[in-house]
């Protein structure tokens, strides 16, 4: 948990580990002295102000790419590159989510993690817009970040959209990914809706 790469000095895993704050977890197999396999497994964890607060959608989650639940982006789990259930997927639609922090609390940043993979017609958002609210109804736009990879970038990628502002206080985040929509010419899907995948939305 300190950043380095487990070996056979490191702390062995023997019980359920207590995360406190954002960090990396790493760990390695190890079967008669030996470290099995070349690269350890890792895992992204996020501790901020949104963790274990029930989300609204505008829009379903597709039921084929569910995560852990609907309260998936505020668990604090990151995705990786791999299509995983740590991932909500949206087809054709965009995200809009909303998010009760259970109290008013001051907010500087806001972030959401997204998921570049466009051989499996994955595709960035063309932008996100965050908002704020104190009563859930009225919402004030805090800022629009445009998907910063280039068009012609096709690489399989994770990008977080990061909005930093004077700090608001706010109970209500809304946040809206617009979806890229539909496969550009000379894509294999040329034509067909896109999917937009997220899976986590931190803020701090």
């Amino acid at each position: 948990m300190d950043g380095s790469s487990p070996t056979l000095k490191s702390y062995k895993y023997t019980s359920p580990v207590e995360i406190d704050r954002s960090v990396v977890l790493k760990a390695v197999s190890v079967k008669d002295g030996q470290v099995l396999g070349l690269i350890p497994a890792e895992q992204a964890f996020n501790v901020h102000k949104a963790i274990g607060r029930e989300v609204a959608y505008e829009h379903p989650v597709s039921r084929y790419f569910q995560a852990d639940g609907p309260n998936s982006l505020t668990d604090g789990v990151r995705g990786t590159l791999v299509v995983s259930k740590y991932w909500h997927g949206f087809n054709a639609k965009d995200m809009v989510a909303t998010i009760d922090l259970g109290r008013e609390t001051t907010i500087e940043q806001l972030m959401l993690g997204a998921l570049q993979k466009q051989v499996d017609w994955i595709f960035l958002p063309k932008r996100v817009r965050f908002e704020l609210s104190s009563d859930g109804v009225s919402f004030q736009e805090v800022a629009v970040v445009n998907n910063p990879v280039h068009a012609e970038d096709a690489d399989h990628q994770t990008v977080e959209f990061v909005a930093a502002f004077s700090e608001t206080k706010a109970r209500y985040v809304r946040v809206t990914a617009a979806n890229h929509g539909l496969c550009p010419p000379g894509h294999p899907g040329e034509g067909h809706p896109t999917w937009l995948f997220v899976d986590e939305i931190v803020a701090e």
